[in-house]
Formats: structure tokens, sequence, C-alpha cells
């Protein structure tokens, strides 16, 4: 019993990536990473992106069905549990999967973020596990 492709919106995914943890003695929890994303649609769904762009306004051109994400991301200890995570991305073929009714298209380019993680229990006085 096989996966019916047809029927996915995403018919492929791949991921390849490295992972360098504690670069630093004396900062153990650190680490510095790299990793690339490929995703291929279904070609129905490709080809519903492109009309409904069209249906909003757009120019309803086509959308590649494959989509290339490169990123650098690390993650860096604050201390008292806070964590830092910036990330960047370079994307190539974006698509309007998210938000299949729109009239803009995205574009190639570059992204950037990051995330901060705040531990609510450590103020409380609540110990972890």
């Amino acid at each position: 019993m096989g996966v019916d492709l047809e029927h996915e919106l995403v018919a492929r995914i791949g991921f390849a990536g490295l992972l360098l943890q504690a670069p630093d003695q004396s900062r153990p929890n650190d680490s510095y990473g790299i990793k690339a994303n490929w995703q291929r649609l279904n070609q129905n769904y490709a080809d519903f992106l492109s009309d409904a762009n069209f249906i909003s306004g757009g120019t309803g051109e086509p959308y590649s069905r494959d989509k290339f994400v490169f990123e650098v991301n690390t993650h860096f200890d604050l201390g008292a549990g806070l964590v830092l995570e910036p990330v960047v991305q370079y994307v190539v073929n974006p698509n309007s999967y998210w938000n299949p009714y729109t009239a803009r298209r995205a574009k190639d380019g570059f992204y950037g973020g990051f995330t901060l993680v705040v531990p609510v229990g450590t103020p409380l006085g609540l110990a972890p596990g």
C-alpha cells in the first residue's frame, strides 16, 4: 500500500543540513547550522495557485513546482534559561501555499527572523521536570 501522491499538495520534500554543536567549550549549549530544503508541489496544486492568483487580480503566471530554501541558523544560550535563535534564509521559487488567493507574488530573496525562548517557570520559581 503506497502513498497516493496525486492527492497530496506537496508531492516531495527533501532536507539536508549540518549542525556544529558547542563550537566553544565555554559555551556548550550554543550551536550553528546550515540547512537546504527542497519541496515539489503536486502539479494540480501548482495549477490551482496560478488560477487563484489570476482570480484575485494577479497575473496568473504559472508557479514553479520546485521551491528551494537555503538557511543559516544559530542557537545562543543567553543564561537563566533564555535562548536566542536567529535565522536567515534565501528562498528560490517561493509560492503562495499559505495564502493562495492573493494577487501578490512572492519573489526570490532573503528572509530573516529570530525566536526568543523565555522560560516563564524560572522567574516564577518553578523547577523544571
